[in-house]
């Protein structure tokens, strides 16, 4: 168990450095093993033992299980990531499922959850792996795929994105990762959340600097 926890908290500290993990617990869902890794900033990252995300907080069901461990500068990162019911694979809508099955066939879909997007779109967020790589694919209620979600470190942003938070957010603390947004389209938007002291905003930004979307 000390090796799970390890690969958990590897995880946190690669993809969300800079924020605190205020508490880990273990519990189990269904018939595997997960983590629930409380972040400051009131944001849940799931995982399974082997460090694959089941990002947002489970709804519903007897989890129990003890917490393990506190504190370490771990993350919280910008996107549209939230406390969203947890959704089992096996119960996400067809069109989802078939998406998958059509255009991500080795990826192993590990389930999801649905959530209320900057802007008031209800989503549902999608997490799947395969072998080597894991990610991250988001769909409306219809199952429409609207977009998948990488995450990249704020000094790989394109420039005018920085510019525009600078300008507009001048005692930002910037965080090390944002996320990339690939819309269906081919769009590239980026969600960046910005702090001011305990003021939090996060904000949608195209590639070319342009405001999105703000909350």
């Amino acid at each position: 168990m000390l090796n799970c926890q390890k690969l958990v908290q590897n995880y946190i500290g690669d993809n969300y450095p800079d924020a605190l993990a205020t508490e880990i617990l273990k519990y189990d869902e269904g018939n595997q093993e997960l983590y629930s890794v409380e972040l400051n900033l009131d944001e849940t990252v799931v995982l399974d033992a082997n460090a694959v995300v089941f990002r947002g907080k489970p709804g519903g069901g007897n989890h129990g299980g003890k917490g393990h461990g506190k504190g370490g500068r771990h993350g919280k990162g910008g996107g549209p990531h939230g406390h969203g019911t947890f959704i089992a694979a096996d119960s996400l809508p067809q069109t989802i499922k078939d998406y998958f099955t059509t255009n991500l066939a080795d990826y192993t879909v590990r389930g999801g959850h649905q959530e209320t997007l900057c802007g008031g779109t209800v989503a549902i967020e999608v997490f799947a792996s395969n072998a080597t790589t894991q990610t991250v694919r988001v769909f409306d209620t219809a199952g429409t795929y609207l977009f998948s979600v990488d995450r990249v470190s704020y000094t790989d942003l394109p420039q005018a994105v920085k510019d525009y938070i600078t300008t507009n957010f001048p005692n930002n603390n910037n965080r090390a990762k944002a996320v990339k947004l690939t819309l269906a389209d081919g769009t590239i938007q980026y969600s960046i959340h910005v702090r001011s002291g305990r003021t939090h905003t996060e904000i949608i930004l195209s590639e070319a600097g342009a405001l999105v979307c703000q909350r």
